[in-house]
């Protein structure tokens, strides 16, 4: 189950790993390679906005014709 996104807006990698069904790896290597759903940084520890999240997974629909639209757009990184 998904976090309510008002009570914890972001989640680690190992928290969205769980809860949208993706390997920690593909996440590690999206953000090496600078692609996938959009993450912060909190000193070291890389975290994802549920909002984020959601909207990368929309991102990735595939239409009823079989069309793949899913074009990851490069990750960003807000340091704070």
């Amino acid at each position: 189950m998904i976090p309510d996104s008002r009570t914890i807006p972001y989640l680690t990698t190992a928290e969205v790993s769980k809860a949208y069904h993706i390997p920690e790896r593909t996440l590690r290597n999206w953000r090496e390679k600078r692609r996938g759903p959009r993450y912060y940084r909190f000193g070291q520890t890389p975290v994802y906005s549920i909002a984020d999240m959601d909207e990368f997974i929309a991102s990735c629909a595939v239409t009823p014709s079989g069309k793949f639209y899913c074009c990851p757009r490069p990750a960003t990184s807000v340091s704070e």
